[in-house]
């Protein structure tokens, strides 16, 4: 094997002290996660649900999000410049395979479960439709935290048990093209999220001025924004100097872009477009606030769309 890749004992020290504190975070908020979504479950506990789904989705986007990448970093320097290998042993695969497996529950199962329950929260539940939506959120965020607990026990029983041994290579790795080609790869991987969240900021940084209805007239009011990769429009209702009503032409086929028009209820309620965007929702409801501040910004009632 290639000394000059293989980690000094420091720096390997080192490694496996972050790979246990990620653990140990992602562990700790799942549970954490998990208590606080059963607390829920107890209609006597009196706590506002909206601050909980919150606190919830904090920890979620703040702990877990980060210790996953970390903790998915840390297994891929250690088995690569370490004795153990990438793919020396059968354990390290399914271990490898677990790990696949939390990364996909939680961006495709708990991060959305999470997202919809708080986004609905905030919005109010002014529906049926938006009751049961949210009790369906719900149960999925508890079944998806229990699936990732159980995950997570199972790669640290693999961790500590190392069973089936070492597997048969008939042919030896290169370990320094491997690492010439996973960095290029993980360099485009990482980039595409970071300059997604850039451009998601810059629109979540919006400013949004204040209405003044003193000057509208009575009728009905066009506005759109010209956000990302769509134009999200809205028809906006005045009456008595007072928005009354507000809906979206042509939505965008996407469960955030639902989540984000209880924003419009906010608006009413607040008489401006400037108020609080939807948690879980926040991009596409700034995009409905500038809509309606563009369709109130003239002084007469629009023609149509």
């Amino acid at each position: 094997m290639n000394k000059e890749l293989m980690l000094n004992p420091f720096f390997k020290k080192c490694l496996k002290l972050v790979h246990i504190l990620s653990i140990a975070g992602t562990l700790g908020s799942l549970l954490a996660i998990l208590a606080l979504l059963l607390i829920k479950l107890n209609p006597g506990t009196g706590t506002d649900v909206f601050t909980l789904d919150y606190t919830i989705l904090k920890i979620f986007m703040n702990v877990v999000t980060v210790c996953s990448f970390v903790l998915i970093g840390t297994s891929l320097i250690y088995e690569l410049f370490t004795e153990w290998g990438i793919l020396k042993y059968h354990w390290i695969l399914m271990k490898w395979l677990i790990v696949m497996m939390l990364f996909a529950v939680t961006w495709v199962g708990l991060g959305p479960s999470l997202s919809g329950m708080t986004s609905l929260s905030d919005a109010g539940f002014n529906s049926t439709t938006m009751k049961n939506e949210y009790a369906l959120f719900e149960q999925k965020a508890l079944v998806f935290v229990c699936i990732e607990l159980f995950l997570m026990l199972a790669a640290g029983a693999l961790s500590i048990f190392k069973p089936w041994g070492k597997r048969q290579e008939k042919r030896r790795i290169n370990k320094g093209k491997l690492v010439l080609w996973l960095i290029p790869i993980l360099l485009v991987t990482l980039s595409m999220p970071i300059a997604q969240s850039i451009n998601l900021n810059k629109i979540r940084q919006t400013t949004i001025s204040d209405t003044q209805l003193s000057g509208l007239d009575n009728g009905t009011y066009y506005g759109e924004a010209n956000v990302g990769n769509y134009v999200y429009k809205v028809r906006v209702e005045v009456a008595d100097h007072k928005i009354v009503k507000i809906e979206s032409i042509d939505p965008r086929k996407s469960p955030y872009a639902t989540y984000a028009e209880g924003v419009f209820s906010k608006i009413i309620r607040d008489q401006n477009a400037n108020t609080d965007a939807i948690t879980g929702a926040t991009t596409t409801s700034k995009a409905y606030m500038q809509a309606v501040e563009n369709a109130l910004s003239g002084k007469k009632p629009s023609g149509g769309d």
